[in-house]
């Protein structure tokens, strides 16, 4: 089994330290003693979540597409890269069946796999249309009868945290994607779990608060769920433990090296980890683990960072000297 974690946001233990005051060690230390390579150096190949997971998914840089689709804007090609892409192609060639969780991005919404896992609500969540006729109603004032976009949110996040083991129950060999959308905002956990109100417009101060919370409780709730997976795995798995990007407050393009810096934890069974090194990047991930598991043949790439903006975003510019000097 292949399991594909991604915590959205997750910063690199440094920055959580020097940014947020925030120490994951004790989290990194459970990896390790679990079996996991943590990879204490790594950055992400691009500073976007379909960059990102558009370009590991499919092992190979994006650099070579935009050279075809030039200044396209929008990010259809790489969601449809996600949707199609040639990890999943590759794994269903071999027997596998595919699982993947919602996330609430329409970019990673894998709703084609083999089994789609979404929380079934307890509560209603009104459309913008329906929310306003209810506040021409006394209903409006009816307390729990709908449920708000924090309520979403939270809900997404716990439902593929705490069912993620359940997949182990499945027979057949499985690959399970779950792209998780936190510590990434909105900001709607407490340290501890508790339900908080996210708001627009945080001052710097007030959002780094309110990351460092939010890492806090995703921290401690992986844990437990990497925990459940390994215990109710009946062969141990692979498990790719990471984040799509890293976090920083403000304009991407003046943060790029902590925008950049990424949690990235790997568990292989057969505990051979000498092809894998502490700066790999994720656009090698699933070449080592095709490799090592497949007999495939992949060389490693040159593990470089590229940043384009919002308006441009297939017009790439190579950052590495400035993500991760002396590369």
């Amino acid at each position: 089994d292949i399991y594909y974690i991604v915590l959205d946001m997750y910063a690199r233990s440094d920055v959580l330290y020097e940014r947020f005051q925030y120490d994951n060690s004790e989290f990194l230390s459970f990896l390790v003693d679990r079996g996991f390579y943590v990879a204490h150096e790594s950055t992400s190949n691009y500073p976007y979540t379909t960059h990102s997971l558009a370009s590991s998914l499919n092992y190979m840089y994006l650099n070579e597409v935009a050279e075809q689709v030039g200044s396209i804007r929008g990010h259809s090609l790489s969601a449809s890269m996600i949707a199609n892409s040639r990890l999943f192609g590759h794994l269903e060639n071999q027997g596998y069946e595919t699982v993947a969780f919602a996330t609430g991005y329409w970019f990673t919404e894998l709703t084609d796999s083999d089994v789609y896992l979404e929380p079934t609500r307890s509560w209603w969540y009104p459309s913008e249309f329906q929310a306003g006729l209810i506040e021409l109603t006394p209903l409006s004032r009816v307390p729990g009868i709908r449920g708000t976009e924090d309520d979403v949110a939270r809900e997404r996040v716990l439902y593929a945290l705490e069912h993620l083991a359940d997949v182990a129950q499945i027979d057949s060999p499985k690959l399970v994607f779950a792209h998780i959308n936190a510590p990434h905002d909105p900001f709607v956990f407490g340290s501890h779990g508790g339900p908080v109100a996210s708001r627009p417009g945080y001052t710097y101060d007030e959002w780094v608060t309110a990351y460092r919370e939010q890492v806090a409780f995703v921290t401690w709730k992986a844990q437990q769920t990497i925990e459940e997976i390994l215990r109710r795995s009946p062969e141990p798995p692979i498990i790719i433990l990471q984040s799509d990007h890293g976090a920083c407050y403000g304009p991407y393009e003046e943060h790029l090296a902590d925008r950049m810096a990424i949690l990235n934890a790997y568990h292989l069974p057969n505990q051979d980890y000498e092809d894998l090194y502490q700066t790999i990047t994720p656009v090698n991930t699933f070449r080592v683990v095709l490799n090592q598991y497949f007999g495939t043949d992949y060389d490693l790439l040159d593990d470089r960072n590229y940043y384009s903006d919002t308006e441009t975003p297939y017009s790439f510019i190579d950052v590495t000297d400035k993500v991760s000097p002396g590369r």
